[in-house]
């Protein structure tokens, strides 16, 4: 069995050929809905370390693509392509489109189990029934051509032939006309995602795929003769006792890297030193950035945001230092035993929240309310939802100093609390989405006047970050929240600078798909999650985990029972 090759047969050979397909078909159905489908996908949010990156061109170009950009264009794929074609067309694309995504993130996940593996294959199975009724329905209801790019190279290449027969009569690319293309699934790269699950069963992840790319740095770095081993072994222990130096001066060098920090300018973002990876997450302390209560709330005091927003801090407050003993509703005469330290709120730019991914690494999400603010998080015992999660976008991350001294104190000395005040998402309970419906989970934000529409949460609450997408096909509104309001910290990229966004999509979808961390989240059963597996039970139901058969083995690790549901012997 040959190593399968995700890259190079994935993103830019089956993918690359069933988008280029879907531009014709929209050249087809309407040229127009072309250069919707570019301007979706360059409003777009980035998400994670590069994990999805801003697209700054056409999609419908091709110029100069690498294989990241194309993986990227299918993570996303969901919504940009919603509704560009008719019905019925348009439910079969979207479910082709599912079904790629849901197998391309099966093939990429850095751990798997008998679970996934069994899952994989009826992912595998389920495209290719999505891809056989796409050509035979859709395909075959549209007279396509050659798209401007796909023209204008093929005339060239005609062009470079004749010039080496000697011909002197060069065809111009604008005056040649478009040829007929149909869409060829009978190719061996297609054939050979049927093989992915076998081959990850045999050979392991498909991420061992990118093994050899340190190596090839590394040999960079040599003098690429007959001694390059040891000096690549040298290079290696190198970097070895420089991670050993790293991890000792993280432990011992926390407040030699704060006392630094201190000295960098006001208008400078605010750096972080390393923080320990055990630790939910990683805030600022320094008092540099603050506001006054007082002035705060006479500025904002006809903001629909900032309503209650004293009395709503105090409350938050006060149910952390309590714990238990609180029932979470408090009189004012109880808000009045707990002050704040000078009456000020001191704000960061930054948070890192730390989290343990589905492979048991220790990941690191940084949370920024300015370019990526959005978070999940559990959902809370008053939630009538089935859905385990809630979602929220971090307007402001501050610390208080705050001081209790009322009769049920416990401790009355000052105390410091990181707090984050978010904008609730509300999930869209009514909307059909999920593994069976094939449609990403929806969500909207609460309208300004709804006391749910703000909150304060500890930081620690915070599994991590998450991709919330615009739903471009209900358009924008500006009833949840005014355009000068102080909620408003998002800030959207266009025409080459930032600005900051003054209406709200009316509808958001979750990328399950970012990257595969999220999509384990969803799908459930990630070993990595054992603190959320309970929560996720309905996730597991819906994707048909639970129905799964899978082999047994004896105490030597050999299979005793088969997984006869999946046809393997």
């Amino acid at each position: 069995m040959f190593t399968v090759d995700l890259l190079h047969e994935i993103e830019i050979g089956t993918w690359k050929s069933i988008l280029i397909h879907l531009l014709r078909l929209l050249f087809a159905s309407n040229r127009e809905m072309v250069e919707e489908l570019n301007s979706r996908y360059r409003q777009v949010p980035p998400f994670g370390r590069e994990t999805i990156r801003r697209v700054n061109g056409n999609v419908s170009d091709f110029k100069r693509k690498t294989a990241r950009e194309f993986e990227d264009y299918l993570q996303v794929a969901l919504v940009c392509f919603e509704d560009l074609l008719p019905e019925p067309d348009n439910k079969i694309v979207m479910d082709l489109l599912w079904d790629l995504a849901t197998w391309h993130a099966y093939a990429k996940l850095r751990l798997h189990s008998d679970s996934t593996i069994a899952s994989f294959r009826v992912a595998t199975r389920v495209f290719g029934d999505s891809l056989r009724k796409f050509v035979r329905k859709t395909c075959a209801n549209f007279e396509t051509t050659e798209l401007d790019t796909e023209r204008i190279k093929r005339v060239r290449r005609q062009n470079r032939r004749k010039e080496k027969m000697g011909m002197d009569t060069p065809v111009d690319p604008a005056s040649d006309d478009y040829q007929k293309v149909s869409f060829n699934p009978n190719t061996l790269k297609f054939h050979a995602m049927g093989h992915y699950a076998d081959a990850i069963v045999y050979l392991g992840t498909t991420d061992g795929e990118h093994a050899h790319i340190r190596s090839k740095h590394l040999w960079q770095r040599t003098s690429k003769n007959r001694k390059f081993v040891g000096q690549l072994a040298r290079q290696e222990r190198r970097h070895h006792f420089l991670q050993r130096t790293r991890n000792r001066e993280v432990k011992s060098g926390q407040n030699r890297a704060l006392r630094r920090n201190f000295v960098t300018s006001a208008n400078d973002s605010e750096p972080l030193p390393a923080c320990d990876p055990n630790e939910p997450y990683q805030m600022g302390s320094t008092q540099r950035f603050y506001e006054d209560i007082p002035a705060l709330l006479a500025e904002t005091r006809d903001d629909p945001a900032m309503t209650d927003f004293l009395f709503n801090l105090k409350n938050h407050c006060l149910q952390r230092i309590l714990g238990n003993d609180s029932t979470g509703d408090f009189t004012d005469l109880d808000c009045q035993h707990l002050t704040f330290v000078s009456n000020r709120i001191y704000k960061h730019k930054y948070l890192r929240v730390n989290y343990t991914s589905y492979d048991l690494r220790r990941e690191q999400d940084s949370i920024n309310p300015r370019t990526q603010p959005d978070i999940m998080m559990l959902a809370g015992d008053s939630d009538d939802s089935d859905h385990p999660y809630w979602y929220g976008r971090i307007v402001s991350l501050f610390h208080v100093r705050v001081r209790h001294l009322g009769p049920r104190s416990r401790n009355t000395s000052e105390q410091k609390m990181d707090v984050a005040w978010v904008r609730w998402y509300h999930y869209d309970s009514t909307y059909e989405s999920g593994w069976q419906a094939k449609q990403l989970h929806g969500l909207h934000f609460y309208p300004s006047p709804s006391p749910e529409a703000f909150g304060f949460i500890d930081p620690a609450q915070i599994i991590r970050a998450v991709h919330i997408l615009p739903c471009f096909t209900h358009g924008r509104t500006e009833e949840y929240l005014p355009a000068e309001s102080v909620g408003r910290v998002y800030q959207t990229f266009d025409n080459g600078q930032y600005s900051v966004e003054e209406s709200d999509w009316k509808y958001y979808y979750i990328n399950i798909f970012s990257d595969r961390d999220l999509f384990m989240r969803f799908r459930g059963g990630g070993v990595g999650h054992c603190t959320t597996l309970h929560h996720t039970c309905a996730f597991e139901t819906d994707a048909g985990v639970d129905e799964q058969v899978l082999p047994v083995y004896d105490e030597n690790g050999n299979v005793v029972e088969e997984d006869t549901e999946l046809g393997r012997k």
